[in-house]
């Protein structure tokens, strides 16, 4: 079984153990990785100035190989767009500290109200300290909390039961080895191709359109999934007359 972090959690990781039998891959959450990447853990940035994939062992995930990977072009997107967040924050944060400076807003209830619709929208909250009381506001950047999220980025590590001489790449086939298997994913996007293209044509000197529905052939593939839910292939040519509006009539036929 492969899924995200979110859909195979520990709870379910316990009850594939009891099941037995089936093997998972899935990855680590932000707070499991921060334990790794902790001074003491077995995780440290210097480990990827020399490969970008490594594997290690846990006594956390007793039983588990975790697969340590960092994404260099996806660490310096995620610290640009940290970066433009704590901005734009703070440019809204310090609007509310005029209006509390010139009067505007006096009691703690109203800027916290204030001060919770900008926090809320950037969802920078974890990276800000605030201090809010009657007529005064001040605020300042976390920046152990913005220093521990930045180590954290473009850093994955994947977590799985499977060993690793039964995770040879390989090229997946159907059982019969004739075709190409696809993911669910892919196969949807394979399947998209299946489009219906609609052409209007109108007649010199009539006030119809003929309207046609061209289905694109299918392809193996697309004709194999259909038989598997057992539901037809739309694949007739659709024709349609649309009569125009009255103001589109012909000058003789005007009355």
């Amino acid at each position: 079984m492969v899924g995200d972090r979110g859909m195979i959690t520990s709870a379910h990781i316990q009850q594939l153990h009891e099941l037995g039998g089936l093997g998972w891959v899935t990855a680590l959450r932000s707070v499991q990785i921060r334990a790794l990447t902790a001074p003491d853990g077995p995780v440290q940035q210097s480990l990827f100035d020399d490969t970008n994939l490594f594997e290690i062992v846990h006594a956390n995930h007793p039983g588990e190989r975790l697969i340590a990977c960092r994404n260099p072009a996806l660490a310096d997107k995620r610290a640009y767009k940290r970066g433009e967040l704590l901005a734009a924050t703070e440019t809204s944060l310090t609007l509310i500290v005029a209006a509390v400076d010139a009067g505007r807003l006096k009691k703690a209830g109203r800027i916290g109200v204030r001060v919770g619709k900008v926090i809320s929208r950037y969802n920078m909250n974890k990276h800000f300290i605030l201090t809010i009381e009657d007529g005064q506001f001040a605020f300042a950047r976390d920046t152990a909390s913005i220093d521990a999220e930045a180590a954290l980025d473009g850093i994955y590590i994947i977590r799985t039961s499977i060993p690793a001489d039964a995770m040879e790449a390989s090229t997946q086939t159907t059982p019969s080895g004739d075709a190409a298997a696809y993911s669910f994913t892919g196969l949807l996007d394979h399947l998209a191709t299946l489009t219906r293209n609609r052409n209007r044509m109108h007649i010199t000197g009539q006030d119809d359109t003929i309207t046609f529905d061209f289905i694109a052939a299918p392809t193996p593939i697309q004709r194999r999934a259909f038989d598997l839910i057992d539901q037809p292939i739309p694949n007739k040519t659709q024709v349609a007359r649309n009569t125009l509006n009255s103001h589109h009539k012909r000058p003789d036929q005007a009355s």
